[in-house]
Parts: structure tokens; C-alpha cells; sequence
């Protein structure tokens, strides 16, 4: 299986190697907290609300070309919603919250490693 991000169809986007094992995923419910006018705590979340993911993807191995089409796609698409298919053939749609491409150079093997947040609902 490959991971997969693009803007609307898949002509339009990258495809990489699965990110390491791992990858972190934090989960966002929208929960309002309030304090009564008697100081007691007050929480409220409606069930209709979606539950938003915040998805940590890391690649530490990337060749030249991955490298290459990665860093293009995310300087021309930067704000835009992606839809991602991921290593476990789960379908996204959201938006990058990586603001600046951070890629690390390997003396060793000449590849290169970088990191992602997406933030996501469940397509």
C-alpha cells in the first residue's frame, strides 16, 4: 500500500512510501468549557459535531525524487484542502497545519527525512 495525497483527483497528486511506524494521531472533539457565574465548571460537546483528527506523519527515508515531488506539491498547494488515502487505506480530507516543509538531509545514505501534521475528518 502507498500513501496518497492529492487536491481533487489523483492525476493532481503525489504518492509516497507509508510514513514510519508509529505515526501519532491526536484527536480534537470541540469541547466547550465554560465557568458559571457560581464558579462551578461546565462542559458541553453536542454529538453532531465532528470529531477532527490531528495526524503526525514522519518519513525518515525519502530518495531525491520523493523528496522532489513532496516539497513541490506542498509549496504549490500550501492552504489548500489535500484528500489523503494512508497506509491503512483510510481516506482524509483536511488541511496541512505544517507551515514550513522541514526536510533533513542524511550524510550516511543520501536520503532525506520530514515530518507532517494534517489536520482531518474521516471522507
Amino acid at each position: 500500500m502507498s500513501f496518497q495525497i492529492y487536491l481533487t483527483s489523483p492525476s493532481d497528486g503525489i504518492v509516497l512510501p507509508n510514513p514510519e511506524l508509529g505515526d501519532a494521531r491526536r484527536l480534537d472533539t470541540q469541547v466547550l468549557n465554560r465557568e458559571t457565574r457560581g464558579g462551578e465548571y461546565k462542559s458541553f460537546k453536542d454529538s453532531d459535531w465532528p470529531v477532527k483528527e490531528i495526524h503526525v506523519y514522519e518519513w525518515p527515508l525519502l530518495d531525491n525524487t520523493e523528496r522532489d515531488n513532496l516539497e513541490a506539491f506542498f509549496v504549490a498547494n500550501a492552504g489548500e484542502a489535500v484528500h489523503i488515502i494512508d497506509h491503512n487505506s483510510d481516506e482524509w480530507d483536511g488541511v496541512f497545519l505544517t507551515d514550513v516543509l522541514d526536510i533533513r538531509v542524511s550524510k550516511d545514505d543520501c536520503t532525506y527525512a520530514t515530518s507532517l501534521e494534517f489536520l482531518g475528518v474521516k471522507a
